[in-house]
């Protein structure tokens, strides 16, 4: 099996799978590669070069809604509140404080509506502004640090490895947990194949569940001793990985933890109208009775 992922800390789970046989053990070749791009790894899938990739919650919802038959098989990264993936910064020097002082002001994101730019706004509403009223820019993910210094926004939305060197270089302040807008937790990615090949592999659907399942189990149990090929895998560096909130991969995923995003992307206009998460998830990512 080929199976795709953007350079992400997220694909810890499966590179760990690789290289302590896990999916050997479950009957499985699978060699994950790094995809030259969300859109162009999406392609890959659906084309039949590949059959799975790591894909964020948005872009799944996104694609769905566009009709695109995907469905998930394993569950990705996670969003817990007490341990925080994304939090929002401010300039050390500004006046903003909370979600409602971003009412009138500036926000960047690696897309105009990609799960950051959607929970800040969201967050925004929460705390009392008036997202309708913010602007929001495009800025790719490496360089929003970049356009903070240079006063271009007020506040950003970091993910780790960027978020751990926001905080250690002393120039920013945690204004917010933007993503609490949308869930105290919810499922921020995926490993997605398409509903053509879920329906003629089932078999092989049900081992890649298992063997992501015990992958994750063991990697949220084990970080530093799983934070190796991932680090390898993206180039950072083992320790600034392990001094940043690392990722939470659940054993499963269910209807509810997907159903706020799905939600969100409704009222920030990603979708024009909601429909049932339960659609993109394969039975053999829920847990067991539900």
């Amino acid at each position: 099996m080929h199976v795709l992922t953007g350079v992400t800390l997220g694909a810890r789970a499966a590179l760990w799978a690789v290289q302590a046989g896990i999916f050997k053990k479950n009957g499985l070749d699978v060699d994950v590669i790094a995809a030259a791009s969300g859109a162009a790894g999406l392609a890959a899938v659906v084309g039949g070069s590949a059959q799975v990739i790591y894909l964020n919650t948005i872009t799944l919802i996104e694609a769905v809604n566009k009709g695109v038959g995907l469905v998930a098989i394993a569950p990705g990264s996670e969003y817990l509140t007490d341990k925080p993936y994304a939090v929002a910064f401010a300039r050390k020097d500004s006046p903003i404080q909370s979600g409602r002082d971003l009412t009138g002001k500036t926000i960047a994101s690696g897309a105009l509506k990609d799960i950051n730019a959607i929970a800040m706004l969201g967050w925004i509403d929460a705390s009392g502004g008036d997202a309708k009223t913010v602007r929001v820019i495009e800025v790719p993910n490496a360089s929003l640090m970049a356009t903070l210094d240079e006063s271009r926004v007020d506040a950003i939305c970091l993910l780790p490895p960027f978020q751990t060197q926001a905080l250690g270089s002393g120039k920013y302040r945690v204004i917010g947990k933007p993503y609490d807008a949308i869930a105290k937790r919810f499922s921020v990615a995926s490993w997605v194949t398409t509903t053509d090949w879920a329906a003629k592999n089932p078999d092989a659907a049900r081992r890649f569940a298992a063997a992501m399942r015990e992958s994750s189990i063991y990697c949220n149990a084990n970080l530093e001793k799983t934070i190796g090929p991932v680090a390898e895998f993206t180039k950072v560096d083992p320790a600034v990985a392990l001094r940043g909130p690392g990722t939470n991969d659940p054993p499963y995923l269910d209807p509810s933890d997907v159903q706020p995003v799905v939600e969100a992307s409704v009222r920030y206009g990603l979708i024009a109208k909601s429909f049932d998460a339960a659609t993109m998830l394969s039975p053999v990512v829920r847990r067991p009775g539900r």
